[in-house]
């Protein structure tokens, strides 16, 4: 009898053993895997760009770079845009506003397209990829109006008319009227302007080039640009 208590109790202590050491082996490997994640994972770099709707120099910068920049390191940027630009707005008594864009009206309702496309299309990426659409240069007259949108929005698989809606209607207005006021946070008079995390930023001819600097450890999109093939293909 004390023979097979004996047997019961070594067989009891070793498997309680296993189980404790099999326990800490799994912490480790969490506390290794989360340390991993968080090297292998950097922060975010933050970019907010300002800009209006129908500046032909913001439709230059956003086909010359912007895209360039979305497609390859969206991963690794916060990216936010800030469609206003140099507009004049009057208060009036009735506590609403009216709004003189620099390029006149068509380019106000090109802002709120682009203000729109942003709320209306959740994918925040996709989002910056259709404003792009509507601003690229290839796009007839100034771009950025109905018949940009119908072309983007064909292409992207994207319902047009919610968009061409939300700008015609009060969300639009509200949208507008946001953006006025986070674009008058940093006192931005003449546009395309950039801030990378908090500074302003003074662009140069190899945008995604001075972006890839910021990282101090090289991340893939960037391992392997080369600035000079750039160059060649903006210069076509």
């Amino acid at each position: 009898m004390k023979t097979i208590i004996y047997l019961f109790l070594v067989h009891y202590f070793t498997i309680r053993a296993l189980a404790e050491t099999n326990e800490i082996t799994e912490k480790n490997e969490t506390k290794l895997f989360d340390e991993n994640a968080d090297i292998e994972k950097p922060p975010k770099l933050n970019i907010k760009y300002y800009y209006e709707s129908h500046c032909p120099y913001c439709r230059n910068f956003e086909t010359d770079h912007f895209k360039q920049i979305i497609e390859k390191l969206h991963d690794y940027l916060d990216i936010q845009t800030y469609p206003y630009g140099n507009v004049n707005r009057l208060h009036l008594p009735n506590n609403t506003f009216e709004y003189a864009c620099q390029h006149g009206p068509e380019e106000c309702y090109g802002n709120k397209l682009h203000a729109c496309a942003l709320d209306v299309i959740k994918n925040h990426t996709a989002a910056l990829l259709f404003n792009n659409c509507l601003m690229d240069i290839s796009q007839e007259n100034k771009g950025s109006d109905d018949k940009a949108a119908d072309k983007c929005a064909s292409n992207m698989g994207y319902d047009s008319n919610v968009i061409k809606e939300c700008a015609l209607g009060e969300k639009g207005s509200e949208l507008f009227n946001y953006y006025g006021e986070e674009t008058s946070k940093h006192k931005i008079r003449g546009v395309p302007k950039i801030w990378i995390n908090g500074s302003k930023y003074e662009r140069s001819h190899d945008v995604m080039g001075d972006i890839c600097k910021y990282f101090l450890n090289p991340i893939p999109p960037c391992e392997n640009y080369d600035s000079t093939k750039n160059d060649e293909e903006n210069d076509k």
